[in-house]
């Protein structure tokens, strides 16, 4: 819940700073993809990490054991090593310029 809050704050603060330079116009193209990355990511966590969180808590709390749990357990990992992997192209992207 904290991310995905943490996350929303940093796309509106984002829309304030493109707005604020003066909209998508004036930004180079390296903004664009960036921006996109993060409703990607954002995403992923929407629909894809935070369920596969939930089932994980749900067996926690039943006690069950199974190789279920190894299954949601490799796909949070998956999910959340995509998700590492866009921050880190964002990161890239917004910080160098490149040529």
């Amino acid at each position: 819940k904290i991310v995905m809050g943490a996350g929303m704050l940093t796309v509106l603060s984002g829309l304030g700073i493109i707005f604020h330079a003066g909209g998508f116009g004036n930004l180079p193209p390296r903004i664009h993809i960036g921006f996109t990355l993060t409703l990607v990511l954002l995403g992923i966590g929407g629909a894809f990490i935070a369920p596969t969180w939930k089932a994980i808590e749900a067996r926690l709390d039943s006690d069950e054991s199974s190789a279920e749990n190894l299954k949601l357990s490799k796909r949070i990992s998956m999910f959340t090593g995509i998700q590492h992997l866009l921050w880190s192209i964002i990161l890239a992207l917004m910080i160098f310029k490149g040529a």
